[in-house]
């Protein structure tokens, strides 16, 4: 695998702790393509309980997690790509596309991992997503900013950090 090479785009990026790619190819042959301008970045994972009380529990409750749900919340400056006025960010554009498409043909495979300078290269997934693309408005001072959200779609699954380019 690859480690995926970042530009500015002509603003700062901030959270840069975590990079987002989307397979633009197939599941069997992927293309890794770049989310770049990314910040705010979460992921978030959240349990499905249900109550698996008894009587003898003397009143006390008690929930079990039955299932598990994820998804990735981040911001992305939505600024043109430096060599091309006319072009935004490809990954950006994969994504933004893939939110206007229902049912499973929207749905993208994705992958993130952490990338610090001298950090540690621990987390690494991947995994299937629905697409949610909202832009953030604002005056006319304002950096152009989309808030994305990701909804998992199955397994989130651990896999093997990608190497960063030199």
């Amino acid at each position: 695998m690859s480690a995926t090479k970042r530009s500015e785009l002509g603003a700062p990026t901030h959270s840069k702790k975590w990079y987002v790619d989307v397979n633009d190819g197939t599941e069997e042959a992927p293309d890794w393509v770049p989310v770049n301008g990314v910040n705010n970045f979460r992921q978030v994972v959240s349990p499905i309980t249900k109550d698996n009380s008894s009587y003898a529990s003397e009143g006390w409750g008690s929930n079990v997690v039955t299932k598990l749900n994820w998804s990735l919340e981040f911001k992305a400056w939505r600024n043109v790509d430096p060599a091309d006025a006319e072009a935004y960010d490809d990954g950006q554009e994969i994504l933004r596309a893939a939110a206007d498409v229902l049912g499973i043909t929207g749905r993208r495979q994705v992958r993130w991992y952490e990338m610090e300078e001298d950090g540690p290269r621990v987390e690494a997934y991947d995994g299937w997503v629905s697409v949610e693309w909202k832009p953030d408005g604002g005056s006319d001072e304002d950096i152009e900013s989309v808030t994305v959200t990701l909804q998992g779609q199955g397994k989130r699954n651990a896999i093997t950090h990608p190497e960063p380019n030199s």
